[in-house]
């Protein structure tokens, strides 16, 4: 075998640093062990004895139990074991290592992955890395013992033999003359290395399977455009709206978020779970840095449930995943490799399979101590937690929520325009227009790159497009017409007229139908069987079955086999639901029991999506009628729970509801009616008895919709858009308010309405508009928001209780005056208030309530100007708080103002935390205070 000078060179580094990295990192975390005394018995200790005595988490993995049973002075190991040792078992004294010490640890970490990884290395000659190495060496050395070298033991450790030896490896490394010969000891140590061969073999395995999922087209087959960019992943990737326990969580930090070990991404069908997996994948590829500790693992292992056959994690591996790289390898040699890798787990499709629970329990138990990611939809989150939990693994949960406002719609709408000569202004005047109907579902990635297929193809495409399962007619109708013009620009159905030809691609997709009611019933969701059944109609009208499931499914070939075998696959869940609804209303006849027809379905918490389609397809052929109590008996079935608002609201909208377009530009499309009053009726009943509503952010719209078109009645109603969301952002969310029909008009609801980001201090739009929207149906019992012009809430709502408002201008002030006795609570946020107003602006207001008044940017030459304000507002009844945020008052003025305050203030003042007030000056204004002082550190 031949080998380049790049070949040897590379062995040499690599050798460089498995043994003097591994050296470095052996020697420090035993001298580290060794300073914990008479805790770790100077070192001997065995690492299991010392984590169980001082309750340490066990990070290591089950193939590191005999190292951890043994003394540590004694045993040899690698550097990821070192660095996890020192980081998690010696993490005090870990944590007392210089930055900079800590940071070539981890650079040593990261570069010796790297060039496992990699097999390459791009930019820099080998003797300059080789020098720096040096250094990063000498400076773990040297900084950890400057550590050690405290107290007891100062003097007592250094490192300079370790340096000295390092330093004349490097030099013999150097200077040694690159011949033949020494291909045996460094490139073939390297390859003949299990652990580095497995690596080198598996990156390619890998770099060839993950390249296929960079093209993100939701419809692949279709190449009229020249413009094979439009749909690349790293072209159009927008990140989506992830969260948990309401806090906003950054793609970048998805691995860092939380040391728990797995992450369960939930999310509706088509909200990109699947594409976010990709993204990951890619990154890990390419890119590795733009999310937070990707760079680390040195193997990601993307297991799609819904397109595997494997029972376990081996047979997964070395029969689909990787097979090259474990093709002579025994299974134990496999998992000891694995087990010795940083390996992060991305497991898709929870939901999609139900052989699921064999290969997931099995991947989690033994690797239950990597990182692992695992998609679901949202109704077997549940499911899925009890699966990890009985597998004693602690997990995150987050939601995926897709495009949650217009900003990310737009953002992604501009990736997938760009460079391409198409209408871009048109689209966006047509979601502003006639397609703001379809509002709610755009949230979801998949439906909107849907629609954009659709409109590229013709803008008239999306003129009927009004629900989901509109939107797949569509798309589908598109498909049939382009294999009909490829079939016949192929010379096939000569003579037949367009018709006929639609009329025989119909007959098949019908068939196609057929076998995707089959799948769900075997419990299969999206890998198409063979079928000989299909294959033999097919043949019957002369069509090629393959050429036929092209135009719809996703296809991969297998590359090992002689005839280049072709595998179908269903491009999401979803399409297989729809075609099976597809095949369902056309096979069940007028007088045929819907109940019946699908007694097969036992799990329908499974298929809550065919149940969607399946009311929308009855409805766009006008066979719902009769049928709404077999709907909403399925409803009952998938066991939704009933402040499932988005999904009760998806079956009614597929009913079909009276629309009403706009008739000038800026004007919203009016939901009138239900066109099947039978189904709102029904899903009225199931709410009964669920009188209080409490829908989150993204279901707001849905609940308001549902409220206004069928007949609930409910008692209480709470609107709470959390501050990190605009509320003008939700889609459907102003304009479904105004659209609350008037069977509240005599009784009002009782609302809350809880708009957190516009009452905080940075974000410049109002709630004006949402207060006016809600004066016709509504009885507000409280409000947070802000206001920029006079507003009257003793007139519009005389039994509102508490009112949390940030106001724009002085004359905003005056619609608080003389409010209520019902309002028991006020608070009032001035925005750059008092400096732009005078004393002749501010009204008393005469409440007699919990005044509590939030001033910004107060110093020591306005606060005078501030108390006058203030009391001018309270008069004689004074405030209950005043809040003074970023400002920056000294300790003598503030001393000096305590007389006036206390005039003022019954119960709290916060303020900003002068530098110069220590305790001593803090107690002595307390004692001058008649109100508590709360201190804001800034």
């Amino acid at each position: 075998m031949s080998y380049s000078r790049k070949d040897l060179e590379f062995g040499k580094l690599l050798k460089f640093i498995h043994v003097e990295g591994k050296n470095v990192m052996i020697t420090v975390s035993r001298a580290i062990y060794k300073s914990q005394g008479n805790k770790s018995k100077n070192g001997r200790m065995p690492l299991k004895n010392f984590m169980e005595k001082y309750k340490i988490s066990d990070i290591f993995d089950k193939e590191c139990d005999a190292l951890l049973a043994r003394n540590i002075l004694e045993s040899d190991y690698d550097i990821t074991f070192a660095y996890k040792f020192i980081q998690n078992i010696c993490k005090d004294t870990y944590e007392q290592l210089t930055e900079h010490c800590k940071k070539q640890i981890r650079y040593l970490v990261q570069f010796r992955n790297e060039m496992s990884h990699k097999y390459v290395l791009e930019n820099e000659s080998f003797e300059t890395q080789y020098r720096y190495l040096k250094g990063v060496f000498e400076d773990i050395y040297k900084g950890v013992a400057k550590t050690l070298n405290k107290g007891k033991n100062k003097g007592r450790i250094n490192f300079d033999n370790e340096i000295h030896n390092m330093r004349e490896s490097l030099k013999e490394l150097l200077n040694v003359e690159i011949t033949i010969a020494d291909a045996n000891s460094y490139i073939e140590d390297f390859r003949n290395n299990l652990l580095l061969k497995v690596m080198e073999a598996g990156k390619c395995d890998l770099s060839i399977r993950y390249s296929k999922l960079r093209v993100l087209n939701p419809c692949s087959w279709i190449q009229e455009y020249d413009e094979p960019e439009r749909f690349k992943l790293e072209t159009i990737f927008t990140e989506p709206y992830l969260s948990s326990d309401q806090c906003e969580i950054a793609v970048k930090d998805i691995l860092t978020t939380s040391s728990k070990t797995a992450v369960i991404l939930q999310g509706e069908s088509g909200s990109g779970k699947t594409t976010f997996c990709y993204f990951l994948i890619h990154a890990w590829m390419t890119r590795p840095k733009v999310i937070q500790g990707l760079e680390d693992y040195r193997l990601v292992v993307l297991v799609e449930l819904g397109r595997t056959t494997s029972k376990t994690v081996l047979q997964y591996l070395k029969e689909e995943l990787i097979r090259g790289a474990f093709k002579e390898a025994l299974d134990d040699d496999v998992m000891k490799i694995l087990g010795e890798l940083d390996i992060l787990f991305i497991i898709d499709g929870y939901d999609e399979s139900e052989r699921k629970a064999t290969l997931l329990k099995d991947i989690l138990e033994k690797f239950g101590k990597k990182k692992i990611i695992i998609t679901t939809r949202t109704v077997l989150k549940e499911e899925l937690l009890g699966v990890v939990k009985q597998c004693k693994i602690s997990s995150l949960v987050a939601d995926l929520k897709g495009f949650v406002n217009k900003s990310y719609q737009v953002n992604y709408i501009e990736k997938v325009f760009t460079g391409v000569n198409r209408d871009k202004e048109g689209f966006l005047r047509y979601l502003n227009g006639r397609g703001k109907v379809l509002g709610e579902h755009l949230r979801l990635p998949l439906s909107l790159a849907f629609l954009i297929v659709l409109w590229m193809d013709d803008p008239k495409n999306v003129n009927s497009v009004t629900t989901g399962t509109s939107l797949y007619k569509e798309l589908f109708c598109c498909f049939l017409k382009k294999l009909m013009v490829r079939l016949k620009g192929q010379g096939k159905y000569e003579g037949a007229s367009n018709e006929k030809v639609l009329e025989i691609l119909n007959k098949i997709l019908f068939l196609l139908g057929k076998e995707a009611w089959d799948m769900l019933q075997q419990g299969r969701d999206v890998d198409f069987p063979n079928s000989k059944e299909f294959e033999r109609e097919c043949r019957k009208v002369k069509l090629d079955p393959v050429e036929f499931l092209s135009a719809f499914l996703l296809c991969s070939i297998n590359e090992d086999s002689d005839c280049r075998d072709c595998k179908f696959y269903f491009m999401h869940k979803t399409q297989t639901e729809y075609l099976a609804s597809y095949y369902i209303v056309h096979s069940v006849k007028k007088e045929d029991n819907l109940i019946m027809k699908l007694e097969n379905i036992q799990d329908w918490k499974r298929y809550d999506q065919l149940l969607i389609y399946l009311t929308g397809n009855l409805a766009l052929n006008d066979n719902l009628s009769g049928r709404e109590k077999d709907i909403v008996h399925f409803v009952n079935e998938t066991k939704i729970l009933e402040n499932n608002y988005t999904y009760l609201w998806h079956i009614v909208s597929e009913s079909r509801i009276e629309l009403k377009y706009p008739e000038a530009e800026g004007e919203s499309i009016k939901y009138t009616k239900l066109v099947h009053n039978e189904i709102g009726k029904l899903i009225a009943q199931k709410l009964e008895g669920h009188t209080s509503w409490h829908p989150d952010s993204q279901s707001t719209a849905a609940a308001l919709r549902l409220i206004s078109l069928i007949p609930v009645h409910i008692e209480a109603l709470d609107i709470v858009i959390p501050e990190d969301e605009e509320p003008y952002d939700i889609p459907d969310f102003i304009e479904a308010i105004e659209e609350v029909q008037d069977h509240y008009k005599y009784k009002k609801l009782s609302t809350e309405l809880c708009l957190w980001k516009h009452e905080s201090y940075g974000c410049e739009n109002t709630s004006d508009r949402f207060l006016k929207a809600m004066e016709r149906w509504a009885d507000l019992k409280k409000f947070i928001g802000s206001l920029e012009s006079v507003y009257c809430f003793k007139k519009n709502y005389p039994n509102l209780k508490n009112i949390r408002c940030k106001i724009t201008s002085p004359e905003v002030l005056h619609s608080f005056k003389r409010l209520r006795s019902s309002v028991r609570a006020l608070r009032i946020s001035l925005k750059n208030l008092p400096d732009q107003c005078v004393q002749g602006d501010i009204p008393y207001l005469d409440y007699s309530g919990c005044l509590e008044l939030t001033f910004h940017h107060i110093n020591n030459d306005n606060l005078m100007q501030m108390y006058n304000f203030a009391h001018q507002l309270s008069g004689k009844y004074g405030c209950k708080s005043v809040c003074l945020k970023n400002s920056h008052i000294s300790y003598d003025t503030l001393e000096q103002s305590i007389k006036f305050l206390n005039k003022l203030i019954a119960k709290t003042l916060e303020i900003s935390c002068p530098d110069e007030v220590n305790d001593d000056r803090k107690m002595d204004l307390k004692s001058k205070a008649i109100f508590k002082i709360d201190w804001i550190h800034m």
